[in-house]
């Protein structure tokens, strides 16, 4: 979906931000970023999970790509993307997002090393568990990383939240 903010991608990137003006959404809802940064692709999974069928209706009828738009519809609008999309959002909720914010902050509020070994080690325990009960991260009030979640304020978290797309 990305490609279609680029030209060289063979999208449309005129069409792309009438799209977001007329849907009314942020032109910077998702990311100008070309690359294989884990964060950002957890981040913008979220995104497409909460505005799917707002998306999934501008690959219908808002471009003239070629094929491109009808291969993109055609992965993008399947039970696999959504679920996949979904666990990467959930990911970018509960261990990336609080990553990025800990580990990647200015000079004065940095973890030090040594208690950065043990906050992963914390993680690394977290994620062991939950892999044993999967499903719990639906409903869970802490991240992976024991900070509150608070979906009431986050309608990303609380579109991901829903039942999984592989039940529906």
């Amino acid at each position: 979906m990305n490609k279609m903010r680029f030209k060289d991608g063979k999208g449309d990137p005129r069409g792309f931000c009438t799209f977001l003006d007329d849907e009314k959404l942020p032109r910077g809802i998702i990311p100008r970023y070309r690359g294989n940064r884990l964060h950002v692709l957890f981040n913008i999974s979220g995104i497409y999970v909460q505005y799917h069928s707002l998306f999934v209706q501008y690959l219908k009828t808002g471009i003239s790509c070629g094929g491109l738009q009808l291969s993109i519809l055609q992965v993008f609008d399947s039970i696999d993307a959504k679920c996949e999309l979904q666990v990467l959002g959930l990911l970018g909720k509960m261990l990336s997002g609080p990553w990025m914010k800990l580990f990647h902050t200015s000079a004065e509020t940095q973890t030090d090393h040594i208690q950065g070994i043990a906050i992963v080690k914390e993680v690394v325990d977290v994620v062991k568990e939950q892999i044993k009960h999967p499903l719990t991260v639906l409903t869970s009030s802490k991240d992976f990383f024991g900070n509150s979640l608070y979906p009431s304020e986050d309608n990303v978290l609380l579109k991901l939240r829903e039942t999984p797309a592989h039940e529906e």
